[in-house]
């Protein structure tokens, strides 16, 4: 399905992934496990806001357009088939503006991928176009689970942090998300091939 997609100038292809962010305040130290650090004997350093999983991480929900080679992201506080839906909307929105015919999104098998309510919501788009004769049918392709290796969007989560966070305290989780938008806009502008310089701002974020 992939290559079928790489062939097809009517298809767009999207590998998409989903990661977790926690922020550390100014105020806190960088490795709170016990036995990582200096402290009194019976007290090991302990970094409260990032055991608060949840209350204190976010969400990045990433998608690389393989043909395009631009990454796109969203941040959301909670990861489910919801929000999951809201960010594949707005790759969708993208696509049907590039008069794609189909969008293969090829995702791992994580329960909010496969959930009952994001597939309904696929089928009934799918339908919807079928009804109106045209549109950007989408089609879901479940990697193997584990195969991390698949999906190039591994690599740009890794890179960005070991690139964007290591050693690194924010003063807020604004300011840490504008560190990594920075980080990918910058990966978007190496990547991109612009014949024109006007046609950069179509190409980003």
């Amino acid at each position: 399905m992939v290559e079928r997609a790489q062939a097809n100038e009517g298809w767009g292809l999207e590998f998409e992934d989903e990661t977790w962010f926690v922020w550390v305040s100014p105020e806190s130290i960088m490795n709170p496990e016990a036995g990582q650090g200096w402290a009194p004997a019976g007290n090991p350093p302990r970094n409260a806001a990032s055991r608060k999983k949840g209350q204190t991480t976010f969400t990045a929900y990433l998608s690389l357009d393989a043909k395009a080679q631009q990454v796109h992201w969203d941040y959301f506080d909670p990861t489910n088939q919801f929000m999951t839906a809201i960010h594949l909307y707005r790759r969708l929105q993208a696509h049907e503006r590039q008069g794609h015919q189909v969008l293969l999104v090829a995702w791992d098998p994580a329960s909010w991928h496969l959930g009952r309510h994001l597939l309904g919501w696929v089928r009934a788009h799918n339908r919807q176009v079928d009804r109106q004769g045209h549109g950007t049918k989408i089609v879901p392709v479940p990697l193997p689970k584990g195969a991390f290796w698949l999906n190039p969007v591994d690599a740009l989560i890794k890179h960005a942090k070991g690139r964007v966070l290591p050693c690194r305290q924010f003063e807020n989780q604004e300011a840490q998300r504008l560190a990594l938008d920075r980080h990918w806009l910058q990966r978007n502008l190496r990547c991109m091939a612009a014949s024109n310089p006007e046609t950069i701002l179509d190409r980003l974020h």
